[in-house]
């Protein structure tokens, strides 16, 4: 399972069964573990009537026996809770998911806003039932939007290899986010019952993402300031800065539908995932506003004339070195004027076959 965030307590209306497991291979000490579980679902799942969480405690073995159908009233589930059911001593499991299928047919809440959870504990694989009908009856659970948390105990008589066969044909996916191994025991399942809540409870929603967007303003900026200068780009540095605007355009594009599937989400965890997804596309979008905006930049300095340029020179350095008129300039720092380049070629010329006379 994986823990996004710390939440202790649920507030959700949920409608949740646990399948306990009460074969003959639990102990005692270990089945006073397994209701002090019991009753800090209850506890943190906040039940208090029809505004909070619905819980069924069932007990299985050879067969499945109902203590307590699903109910709001904390006094009714800690008197379930408490009540030891003579239910055999091998590991049905499907008894117990049969039958919690027919507490939520008859007792179940209706409604989008009523999730339906069943957590099934025990330390063992079903040795009654072929592994066609354990699906059967999980499959006809998840059809009904059921979520089937698996929860496996260590003990001595443990096999893990079984066991997990077992919940890969019950458990909903994606496996590991349903299915938990308690290497210390029973005395290990309070951290299984916070990894439930930080999956099932966690409210998360757009005002809980300020961060991206901030930052999705910054990169609006971003391309705002680098649309001014579009028009003045070199030929040889166009196509590399449209580029860079083209890849920006496109984050920006993709970070506002995010956004606005955000806004619509009600779902906590697909509301998270859009928003780290916002903030990722967001940070690409910026990377490539400043390579375009460093090319500009670039390209802004080379095209800006060093200072103390004549007018001919000017018009040269403009003209990329060539002159209006097809010549050279040169300036020098002794005489600052402006010369042909065949005249000064052939200055040049003169001179050097001059000094090769005299030598």
């Amino acid at each position: 399972m994986t823990l996004k965030t710390k939440c202790s307590e649920c507030d959700n209306p949920v409608d949740l069964i646990l399948i306990l497991d009460h074969s003959e291979s639990i102990l005692e000490d270990e089945w006073d573990q397994v209701k002090d579980f019991a009753n800090s679902v209850v506890d943190r799942f906040n039940v208090r009537g029809d505004s909070g969480a619905y819980i069924a405690i069932i007990q299985f073995a050879t067969r499945a026996e109902l203590s307590m159908c699903l109910t709001g009233s904390t006094c009714a589930l800690r008197k379930g809770i408490e009540t030891s059911a003579d239910v055999g001593g091998t590991t049905n499991i499907y008894s117990g998911l049969e039958l919690s299928q027919t507490e939520f047919n008859e007792h179940g809440r209706t409604g989008d806003e009523h999730q339906k959870l069943v957590v099934l504990i025990t330390d063992g694989a079903d040795n009654t039932n072929t592994d066609e009908k354990l699906k059967g009856i999980a499959d006809d659970l998840k059809d009904d939007d059921v979520k089937i948390y698996c929860i496996g105990v260590k003990t001595t008589d443990t096999n893990k290899d079984r066991m997990f066969g077992t919940f890969e044909l019950i458990a909903s996916d994606p496996f590991d986010e349903h299915v938990e191994y308690v290497e210390e025991g029973y005395s290990g399942l309070g951290g299984v019952l916070s990894d439930i809540i930080n999956n099932e409870c966690v409210e998360f929603s757009a005002s809980s993402c300020p961060g991206a967007l901030i930052v999705l303003s910054l990169l609006l900026l971003l391309l705002i300031s680098n649309m001014v200068p579009l028009f003045k780009i070199r030929p040889e540095t166009r196509r590399y800065t449209y580029y860079a605007h083209y890849v920006t355009c496109f984050f920006l594009t993709l970070v506002f539908i995010l956004v606005c599937a955000l806004t619509a989400s009600n779902n906590s965890k697909t509301q998270y995932k859009l928003c780290v997804a916002i903030i990722v596309f967001t940070v690409l979008g910026i990377v490539t506003s400043i390579v375009s905006i460093a090319i500009l930049w670039k390209q802004h300095r080379d095209m800006t004339p060093p200072k103390g340029l004549s007018k001919a020179g000017l018009a040269t350095f403009e003209h990329g070195g060539q002159t209006p008129s097809g010549m050279k300039a040169f300036r020098t720092e002794e005489t600052k004027v402006d010369v042909p380049y065949d005249d000064l070629k052939e200055h040049l010329d003169g001179r050097l076959m001059h000094e090769e006379e005299e030598n």
